[in-house]
């Protein structure tokens, strides 16, 4: 027994040094700047270069949209959402374009002017169509949500026509996406507390995430898209916010925002495919930007190297190029705002 004790205290007693000359040897070739300090801003995917374009939230006096923009933020117009000042009343002959959408469609991290909303207006203003695009996008808000945003709100506007921004966790309540940011800022804060303390334990942490995050996001979002309780009521917000944009006298069409992810070894792709065939099946034009995307190392699009979800001013470019095109291939412009 005796022997059994000792033999464990020399082996912990190894274990220990050895990690106490790693973190040592990862300390020194910091110092030589051979090695990256490892910090919190590595997996805070709010701390980018633009962060300060991204207004606040505040809660919701209406339950189904739960959340909504701070109208004290510098970011918010007149109306209560990103961009110039909206006017109710259109100008005659100006083509007046909603696009209704979460975080991706708001433009998360990319300056006003190259948010596809607003590069959208641009394209088509230089081909000779007055156009306005109002951006009601609200970052974390789901196709319901935007269903009931568009109930509200969109349609005093009386747009001529509506683009619904689509994002692959559209499904998720905006309330459990609230949540699952403030969980994502505690891990934030506890990574800081370990990186000061250790660079190998933050350096295994970041590992670890690296590996189990592929597996952990492939595996909820098909349960997402399986669950009834989810897809279905996004599905029936679809449906209904097609009937309701038609007997408003506005067209909607659809754009599919891929996650960026490896695109090679692309593990949403037949999700998208189950997206596409409801815009399908309530007769809903749209266009997938996954192959325009795919174009572009994955890495490139995002605007800080932990976010899969947000393009930055690049992907909104893309998008901007393809949904400015759709617009004029798939509606007779002219006939629609004269």
């Amino acid at each position: 027994m005796r022997n059994l004790l000792i033999n464990f205290l020399v082996a912990l007693l190894s274990l220990v040094t050895t990690l106490l000359v790693c973190e040592a040897g990862i300390r020194v070739l910091q110092y030589a700047e051979i090695l990256p300090v490892l910090t919190k801003q590595l997996i805070d995917k709010g701390d980018t270069p633009n962060k300060q374009v991204n207004a606040r939230l505040i809660r919701s006096k209406n339950p189904v949209l739960y959340t909504e923009f701070d109208p004290k933020d510098p970011n918010i117009n007149n109306a209560g959402f990103r961009g110039k000042d909206f006017i109710i009343e259109k100008r005659p002959g100006t083509l007046r374009i909603a696009i209704l959408g979460d975080s991706v469609g708001y433009g998360y991290s990319v300056p006003l002017e190259q948010t596809f909303a607003s590069l959208v207006e641009q394209k088509l203003s230089a081909q000779g169509h007055q156009t306005e695009v109002l951006n009601f996008s609200v970052n974390g808000y789901s196709t319901a949500a935007e269903l009931e945003l568009y109930k509200v709100r969109v349609r005093e506007y009386r747009p001529d026509i509506i683009v619904l921004a689509y994002v692959l966790n559209d499904p998720l309540p905006a309330a459990f996406v609230m949540q699952s940011v403030g969980s994502a800022k505690k891990q934030v804060d506890l990574f800081k507390k370990v990186a000061r303390m250790s660079q190998l334990a933050a350096w295994c942490y970041l590992r670890w995430q690296t590996l189990s995050q592929h597996l952990v996001k492939q595996k909820n979002y098909q349960a997402m898209y399986s669950n009834p309780d989810s897809w279905q009521a996004s599905e029936a917000a679809i449906s209904e916010l097609e009937l309701l944009t038609k007997n408003d006298g506005a067209k909607l069409l659809a754009v599919i925002f891929p996650l960026l992810l490896d695109f090679e070894n692309y593990p949403m792709a037949e999700i998208h495919s189950q997206i596409a065939q409801t815009f399908k099946a309530n007769n809903i034009p749209y266009i997938d930007l996954l192959t325009d995307f795919s174009k572009v190392p994955y890495s490139e699009l995002r605007p800080h190297p932990k976010d899969d979800t947000h393009p930055n001013a690049e992907g909104h470019a893309i998008a901007a190029e393809k949904i400015s095109a759709f617009i004029a291939e798939n509606i007779d412009l002219k006939n629609t705002y004269q």
